[in-house]
């Protein structure tokens, strides 16, 4: 008996992974994701990773903001193991895995309902709802996201059956919560890794409530979690380290913190394919609602939809008595609550909890909701055989709903997007209309009416959904944008490149009409995020979006914004900055323009040369004290165009007993750079070694093999004293806070004064 189950159970399973390989077809024939922050920020961070593991050393990258930690970065997914397989491209792994993560997450919810419920339908319904509703499919265009939501139905399923094994079986259910905890906290989505804890909590309190025995609740719990946090510690050692050093650890403000609300009025989209736009368009196409989503015009999600008759299925899954429905409502309604955000009563309070302006867009509590909406879809399903009547009364009340909106329509709606409605409208009536039959005929034929409500819940979110995940051909990521190619062409030294966001310079979007692909486009030759990344260019200042660049790069990048042409050139230049990708021009002898390309834009993408950039290791003599920010600006304001060649700014609080001239100068060479190890060889009659990279703790050095003080110098970067002569400095990442300094350089300091 117990094969023909675990048979059944696979056959299930394998016909769940076939819809799937039928849902993202295109992508396993060779094309790419690409939507939104995909391409214009996971695919270059997973660039500068691979190129990380290659280098030997994922704790640092010098490729990103002029040197930033990479493995305290929850973006670029470092301790994800998935993160280090070689299958491909960047972007050829991203789909893949992506895709791959959609049907784990699917096949997990179908296992946990199964072993709920014990019912066949109830597990497909669970499994399809979770896994193609438009939430879920929408979340692939941030796979921290989506990754980490398909391992909450695992971890819920490993700490199910570990609490209800013995022995050895349990020990391997452990491991898999441990697994299932490493691939969920792994990607640095708290969103997804509050959202599961607030269920299994609820889940928790409902069996001690129930009378389950404390040791099989919780030890399973803690015994995975614990092996979980021992396998993750060098990521939560480095994140806690230095998530405090960085911009999102100094917190937004309330409005940020709330930017990106879910509007009520879009719980519509749960149950209306499209009603409010189309995602492979762009502007008043993609979504015509602006006023529910302010912020750019359009919800952080492309799409909500859950289904019609999956919801009516929710709605009788929720109402009716069951062992966990109240522990599933109670989960997804506080996320539900959670992701009104500003338009809400549970951010009042919740803002006020320390380290909540550390997170941003509450629309994203929306994602971990789908679990527990799929599962009570799921209880509805099993719950139809025997509540055949409150199922149909739901459906005929929905129904009755959406024939009432689609009336309504046109006394609230805009009048081009009235037929828009409508048509969402009707297509939101035939799922239900099929449900309403299968349930009629489920009196004579039951096995046949659940085999075709499982057949109305896939057809359904298939075709509905279909285009929430778009894709673009392979070369959409190969083609090297033409600045680019002019940029590897000059015959000059290439050095950082800073590329100006079309956000802040004025230049414009791309001109309507464009298609969502044609925007991405566009994103790509204007190098928009980290995208210069993925064409081996190192970047410095350019616009951070996810906020966890060092803060003192972002503060200098913010001076950089606001500074004169030569001075801009002179800070850009400080951190080895010596092509500018930019719209607005920079009227100043020391910027050579190199060429101009039209970026579809009110102003033209220019290339140009800093010839203010000094190298990005160099010993300079002196020191200039300083004083606060305007102390800063008011050095580089009264210095000359190669203040940063002959002398390295530092405040004066952190001088200490160093003398301000230390020597005759010199020469630097960079012997090796593997990202958290860097030697240099420096020559001459002495003073410091000025290394552009970002100043953050964790890094210590040593001159010959003798421990020297790292100084904040040019308010972002890094000094060390060197003697003269023939020296090695070796400086490296990740041995605690920035070296202080020492009473023998103390001594040294006095001998030299």
């Amino acid at each position: 008996m117990a094969g023909r189950r675990t048979a059944i159970d696979l056959g299930v399973a394998a016909l769940l992974a076939l819809l799937g390989a039928l849902f993202f077809h295109e992508v396993l024939g060779g094309r790419r994701l690409y939507a939104v922050d995909l391409h214009q920020t996971y695919e270059p961070l997973r660039q500068v990773l691979a190129e990380a593991l290659q280098r030997g050393s994922v704790l640092w990258t010098p490729r990103l903001h002029a040197g930033m930690p990479l493995l305290a970065n929850p973006m670029a997914g470092a301790p994800y193991p998935l993160n280090w397989l070689s299958l491909g491209s960047p972007a050829a792994a991203l789909s893949v895995l992506t895709v791959g993560h959609v049907l784990l997450g699917a096949l997990g919810a179908c296992a946990l309902a199964r072993t709920w419920t014990g019912s066949l339908p109830a597990a497909w319904c669970a499994g399809v709802v979770f896994g193609f509703n438009g939430i879920t499919v929408s979340a692939t265009a941030y796979p921290n996201l989506v990754w980490s939501l398909a391992w909450i139905p695992w971890l819920l399923l490993a700490w199910e059956r570990a609490g209800a094994a013995s022995g050895g079986r349990r020990v391997g259910f452990v491991l898999l919560f441990a697994a299932a905890a490493v691939g969920l906290v792994a990607q640095g989505e708290p969103f997804t890794v509050l959202g599961a804890i607030l269920g299994w909590l609820l889940l928790a309190v409902r069996d001690l409530v129930q009378g389950a025995r404390p040791r099989a609740v919780l030890v399973p719990a803690l015994a995975g979690g614990l092996l979980a946090a021992l396998l993750l510690a060098p990521f939560l050692v480095a994140v806690a380290r230095y998530l405090p050093v960085t911009e999102r650890g100094a917190g937004f403000p309330p409005e940020g913190v709330v930017y990106w609300s879910t509007h009520p009025a879009l719980a519509a989209g749960l149950a209306l394919p499209q009603v409010f736009g189309d995602p492979g368009g762009d502007g008043p196409e993609r979504f015509w609602a602006v006023r529910l989503a302010p912020e750019k015009g359009f919800p952080l999600l492309a799409g909500f939809y859950l289904g019609s008759a999956a919801c009516a299925l929710l709605l009788l899954g929720a109402c009716v008595p069951g062992p966990r429905r109240f522990a599933l409502v109670a989960w997804a309604g506080l996320l539900l609550l959670l992701a009104l955000g500003r338009h809400g009563p549970a951010y009042a309070w919740l803002v006020r909890l320390p380290g909540t302006d550390a997170l941003r867009f509450p629309m994203k509590w929306l994602v971990p909701a789908t679990l527990p909406l799929a599962l009570l879809a799921g209880l509805g399903m099993d719950a139809v055989r025997s509540r055949r009547r409150p199922a149909l009364v739901l459906t005929a009340a929905l129904f009755s709903v959406f024939i009432a909106l689609g009336l309504l329509a046109s006394t609230w709606v805009p009048e081009p997007a009235v037929a828009r409605v409508h048509r969402a409208v009707v297509l939101g009536l035939l799922p239900l209309l099929g449900l309403a039959a299968a349930l009629l005929a489920g009196t004579r034929f039951p096995r046949s009416a659940a085999a075709c409500v499982g057949l109305v819940l896939a057809c359904d979110l298939s075709w509905a959904n279909r285009t929430l995940a778009p894709t673009v051909p392979a070369d959409f990521y190969r083609t090297v944008p033409p600045v680019v190619a002019a940029l590897r062409a000059d015959r000059g030294p290439v050095g950082r490149v800073w590329v100006e966001s079309p956000m802040y310079s004025g230049a414009g979007p791309m001109p309507a009409p464009a298609s969502f692909a044609e925007r991405a486009r566009w994103e790509r030759e204007v190098l928009l995020g980290y995208t210069g990344a993925s064409y081996g260019l190192d970047l410095a200042f350019t616009m951070d979006v996810a906020h966890f660049r060092p803060r003192l790069h972002a503060r200098l990048a913010a001076l950089i914004h606001r500074a004169p042409a030569r001075e801009k050139l002179m800070l850009l230049g400080a951190g080895a900055v010596t092509h500018l990708v930019h719209h607005t021009p920079v009227l100043d002898a020391h910027a050579v323009l190199l060429q101009a390309f039209p970026a579809g834009s009110n102003r033209p993408l220019l290339l140009t040369r800093n010839t203010l950039a000094v190298p990005r290791v160099r010993v300079v003599p002196a020191l200039v004290p300083y004083a606060g920010e305007e102390g800063f600006m008011r050095a580089v304001l009264a210095g000359p165009d190669d203040l940063f060649l002959h002398a390295a700014l530092v405040a004066r609080e952190e001088l200490g007993v160093l003398p301000m001239h230390a020597g005759g100068g010199g020469t630097a060479s960079l012997l090796e750079d593997f990202g958290a190890r860097l030697r240099v060889e420096v020559r001459g009659g002495g003073g410091y070694l000025v290394v552009a990279d970002s100043f953050v703790p964790g890094w210590s050095a040593a001159e010959d093999g003798r421990p020297v003080p790292i100084l904040r110098a040019d308010d972002a970067f890094r000094a060390v004293p060197v003697s003269p002569g023939t020296h090695e400095v070796v400086m490296k990442f990740g041995g605690g806070q920035v070296f202080p300094i020492s009473s023998s350089w103390r001594l040294r300091g006095r001998e030299r004064k």
